[in-house]
């Protein structure tokens, strides 16, 4: 296993990020299915952890506008989206707040697992 795989699957949440390129064909959910496809098929376990989306370019008049009906696919699918900008610094703040709210949680959680788990008998049997 490489040095980058046993990074990534130590990871606690997944953050996608979208943005437009300037395509025609260009479609903001079908970027989100592709990347989530290729992390489901690298390993199942992480597609199954935590994940958001944020949407990069909004300084960009048709990112704002294809923002809607992003969030409401997205939304759908249970996931928060965050709206950022690289350029101008928008959103930013927001977004690491939340990242941070949600590692934390992560951490509780797995946490928590492993006391449940060190408080079984390893010799009686399930």
């Amino acid at each position: 296993m490489s040095r980058i795989e046993r990074h990534v699957q130590r990871t606690a949440l997944l953050l996608h990020m979208v943005a437009p390129e300037g395509r025609e064909d260009d479609n903001l959910l079908d970027d989100y299915e592709a990347l989530s496809a290729e992390v489901e098929a690298f390993d199942p376990s992480l597609a199954a952890r935590p994940k958001i989306v944020a949407l990069n370019k909004t300084d960009l008049p048709d990112t704002i506008a294809a923002e809607p009906a992003l969030r409401s696919e997205l939304e759908k699918r249970g996931l928060e989206l965050f709206l950022i900008s690289a350029v101008t610094g928008k959103g930013i703040d927001k977004l690491k707040q939340r990242l941070g709210e949600l590692v934390r949680e992560r951490m509780k959680q797995l946490e928590d697992d492993v006391d449940e788990d060190s408080l079984e008998d390893p010799m009686t049997p399930e």
